[in-house]
């Protein structure tokens, strides 16, 4: 559910200039606010999503912990990365036509090579050192920690991916400050 409400953000938020064209260029509506409906409403149908799972988690008598709690805690990082690299993209995707297909592309392929379908304990260690890299792949442990496994995941591995979005995030503000009029124009 996470990856789902990873993934259609987004896709959702590159596109999300372009598609609304005529509402960016006709109102002077902050283009750091459209990104933020997207977030809500995946986190809306996340959130829904959740319940249903706790629910059936419930009814098969799998034990739910205090460690609990620390899911909409990742989960709100996720959702932070996830604007930090939407918005990036959303600009680009302004000057680049086909950022939307790559995008939609990488998260194809950037869904088999994190450990969601399967558990990282299979994978050879060689691999495991490179699938580290992956953004992912520290998030998807650390719901697997609280869920699963039911214990703190690891929070230097968190302060790191924290760390790094915050400089993405970073980025993408500048990048928007840069290009946003003539960001305007070109819609």
């Amino acid at each position: 559910m996470a990856w789902t409400a990873f993934a259609n953000s987004l896709a959702r938020i590159t596109n999300l200039f372009r598609d609304q064209s005529n509402l960016v260029t006709k109102v002077n509506i902050s283009l750091l606010a459209l990104p933020l409906a997207v977030l809500l409403a995946e986190t809306i149908v996340y959130v829904i999503s959740m319940g249903f799972f706790i629910g059936f988690l419930v009814l098969i008598d799998f034990p739910i912990s205090l460690y609990w709690l620390g899911v909409p805690l990742v989960f709100a990082l996720q959702c932070v990365c996830v604007y930090a690299v939407g918005l990036g993209l959303a600009v680009m995707a302004v000057y680049l036509k086909d950022i939307k297909e790559v995008v939609a592309v990488v998260l194809q392929v950037w869904f088999w090579i994190t450990p969601i379908v399967y558990v990282p304990e299979i994978i050879p260690p060689w691999a495991l050192l490179w699938m580290e890299l992956n953004p992912f792949f520290t998030l998807v442990n650390a719901y697997r920690d609280l869920i699963m496994y039911q214990r703190l995941p690891d929070l230097s591995h968190l302060a790191l991916f924290a760390l790094v979005t915050a400089g993405v995030l970073s980025l993408s503000l500048w990048l928007l400050g840069r290009t946003e009029r003539d960001l305007r124009d070109c819609l």
